[in-house]
């Protein structure tokens, strides 16, 4: 379930935002009309597996050891 208030839970309904387009062209946008896609949310959710997925490459890029060993490496040579 896509929680608007959780930043990277979900986007933002394509299907919804190309209504949206054409109710305002239309000057119709008090019209409310439901969507397929996101049921009417407006977000489309992540799966577990792609919120897992960039997880595991957002650590592996900032909190996994070898960026901390070659910190430390730059920082021994540095210091000799």
């Amino acid at each position: 379930m896509p929680d608007p208030a959780l930043h990277g839970n979900g986007e933002d309904c394509p299907a919804c935002a190309l209504r949206r387009d054409r109710l305002r062209a239309g000057a119709a946008m008090d019209q409310v009309v439901g969507c397929n896609l996101c049921g009417g949310s407006g977000r489309l959710g992540k799966t577990e597996a792609e919120i897992i997925r960039e997880s595991v490459e957002m650590a592996a890029v900032h909190y996994w050891p070898e960026p901390l060993a070659r910190w430390n490496r730059v920082a021994k040579e540095s210091r000799a």
